[in-house]
């Protein structure tokens, strides 16, 4: 698990700085502990703009903006920092995400998903190389990596079957789902966030945030049932 630190899933700072030449007041732990930032931000920009199989030290250190040396006394290697950028973004977006679903309107029809859906949409608008990190599987092949994101997939890919059989249990309406459902709901959800960044309408993310609900529903209950119309019709 990485102990990379980035406090917020939006935080802008995929451009990382390098410390200033000269004295400074820092600590070498605290310089340390930057240049460890610095790398992995470096990665993590590299992962969402070039992809892991077109990664290389060169590139993190262009970004990273320190030497070769700090490079391999922080990692054993490409690999290493490669799967813990996967871990990074994957848990610090997971963190946001269940944040999300927490603050959700327990009264609203699929709120926690509507909720997560929407930090996701408005994440992509914010941070879209990182975004591309996060929810491009394809990046990851023939990597180390790959592994990683099947995991991250199908973890969230659970998460939606959990929060569906909560609307079950109050919603007559909706059929049992399946987790290859989920993972094709989710696989939908990633397509249309990803086409959108691809086409640079990033910006409009965060107002397809009914229709990606309503994609999902469509595909967890296999076409039975409309969150719309639930919604319209007053299903609580």
């Amino acid at each position: 698990m990485s102990n990379i630190s980035i406090p917020y899933w939006r935080t802008g700072g995929v451009e990382p700085q390098a410390l200033i030449s000269g004295r400074h007041d820092l600590s070498r732990e605290e310089v340390l502990a930057s240049q460890r930032g610095r790398v992995m931000r470096g990665a993590l920009y590299e992962l969402g703009s070039r992809g892991a199989n077109s990664m290389t030290v060169a590139s993190v250190l262009a970004h990273a903006k320190v030497s070769k040396k700090t490079f391999y006394e922080t990692f054993d290697g490409l690999d290493e920092c490669v799967r813990e950028a996967i871990q990074t973004l994957n848990v610090v977006a997971g963190g946001e995400m269940a944040r999300a679903a927490r603050e959700a309107d327990p009264s609203q029809l699929f709120g926690r998903l509507h909720a997560v859906s929407l930090e996701l949409l408005e994440s992509a608008r914010d941070e879209p190389i990182l975004t591309t990190g996060l929810l491009a599987p394809g990046f990851g092949l023939e990597t180390p990596g790959a592994g990683e994101w099947a995991l991250y997939g199908e973890i969230r890919s659970k998460m939606l079957i959990a929060w569906y059989d909560d609307e079950r249990n109050r919603t007559a309406d909706l059929p049992e789902t399946t987790l290859p459902r989920a993972m094709a709901a989710f696989a939908a959800f990633e397509y249309s966030i990803l086409r959108s960044l691809a086409a640079g309408k990033q910006d409009e993310l965060p107002a397809q945030v009914e229709d990606i609900v309503n994609l999902i529903v469509g595909i967890l209950s296999n076409g039975g049932v409309e969150y719309r119309l639930l919604a319209q019709e007053g299903h609580h």
